[in-house]
């Protein structure tokens, strides 16, 4: 595959689909690490010279998909003027996020999870607990990490818990058997073979276990300010404490479907050993459900408060660019301000949101919410 002529990463997408149609195994070549059915699906582009622009619209309609989704799980809380405000906002924040184009440029997948994670809260909020986690799972199909987004589904509080976990594991394990069905069960076990394989690469780490490696060794992908293993370890592991402490507080005390499940997403990014730019595009919906809260709530000062932390950490790349300061510094801002963000929104989400107070007003009021548990 001509790398000139797509981006890196879906030129080993399409190397992976070409090998599926000659017979082949989609992890002959060194780089494919996701599962098969992402390879399957881009056979019919496996030769063909417009694959990088179909993938590239598919990126973006990707993105539209999620804000209408996301819109559309909060309509029952949103009155008629502020549904095309909060998708306003919601369009103009995905395609003007700073990872979209490096996203795009890779012809990554990213915007597909950001899609289809999406979809999952909307049929769960729409009283289908079943349904929701079965499309929870093909994210993990789609890119295999997110597979630790089952998470949202053992929240406490949460209805449908049973059916829920019944569709997502009944979709990956169906799946799964797919592969070894078609391909034989050798396949399912490369899958899990390049998956770690893969858990180690020469990038910059843009997760809470990355910034004392990246900034505090050789080891990383700047000069380091300082070489020290053991400062190193500490701030990668204070970091990581902080975002392990909101998950659990997520699990604890979730507040509403919407903020819970992109919180766990967030924290997710923020904990892979391999974690790199372009995922921050997982964190637009937060600032949506967020400014839909504002919105609901008259201006409730925590969640106008949560919003506005938010749309900094977007705003965050955009501000350091112009700015003559060293790299290693623009990584560290970012990172911290990304951890600083879930700290907060989580914070708010759990004390004002889960008591019941103006901010838990953005949980579903209708029928369709049959599934939430109402803010104790």
């Amino acid at each position: 595959m001509d790398l000139t002529v797509v981006g890196t990463d879906l030129g080993y997408f399409l190397d992976a689909a070409r090998d599926a149609v000659s017979g082949g195994s989609v992890y002959e070549g060194p780089f494919y690490v996701y599962s098969p059915l992402v390879a399957w699906f881009l056979r019919p582009l496996a030769w063909s010279p417009d694959a990088f622009a179909w993938w590239t619209v598919l990126g973006i309609v990707a993105c539209l998909v999620a804000v209408a989704a996301t819109v559309w799980a909060l309509a029952p809380t949103l009155s008629s003027w502020e549904r095309p405000l909060v998708a306003l906002v919601g369009v103009l924040t995905a395609l003007g996020d700073s990872g979209l184009g490096v996203e795009l440029a890779l012809g990554q997948t990213d915007t597909i999870v950001l899609a289809v994670t999406a979809v999952a809260l909307l049929l769960y909020r729409r009283g289908r607990p079943g349904l929701s986690g079965a499309v929870l799972a093909l994210a993990a199909l789609v890119k295999t990490w997110p597979v630790v987004f089952v998470m949202w589904l053992l929240r406490a509080g949460a209805r449908g818990r049973a059916r829920s976990l019944l569709g997502y594991l009944g979709l990956l394990t169906g799946c799964a058997l797919l592969v070894a069905l078609v391909t034989g069960p050798g396949e399912v076990v490369r899958w899990i073979e390049r998956t770690h394989a893969m858990s180690d690469q020469k990038f910059i780490v843009w997760s809470a276990w990355g910034v004392g490696t990246e900034l505090f060794t050789d080891r990383g992908n700047f000069i380091p300010i300082v070489v020290s293993t053991d400062l190193a370890r500490a701030t990668d592991v204070a970091l990581a404490a902080l975002v392990i402490a909101a998950l659990v507080l997520v699990l604890r005390r979730p507040a509403e479907s919407a903020l819970s499940l992109w919180h766990i997403v967030m924290g997710a990014v923020l904990l892979l050993p391999v974690s790199h730019d372009q995922y921050r595009v997982l964190f637009l919906p937060l600032i949506w459900v967020w400014f839909a809260s504002a919105l609901r709530t008259r201006g409730d000062v925590p969640a106008v408060a949560a919003f506005l932390v938010m749309m900094l950490r977007w705003a965050m790349p955009w501000l350091l660019a112009p700015l003559g300061v060293d790299d290693r510094w623009k990584f560290l801002a970012i990172m911290l301000t990304d951890i600083t963000a879930l700290c907060v929104s989580v914070v708010v989400a759990a004390w004002f949101m889960h008591r019941g107070g103006p901010a838990a007003q953005v949980a579903p009021a209708t029928r369709h919410a049959k599934n939430e548990r109402p803010a104790a």
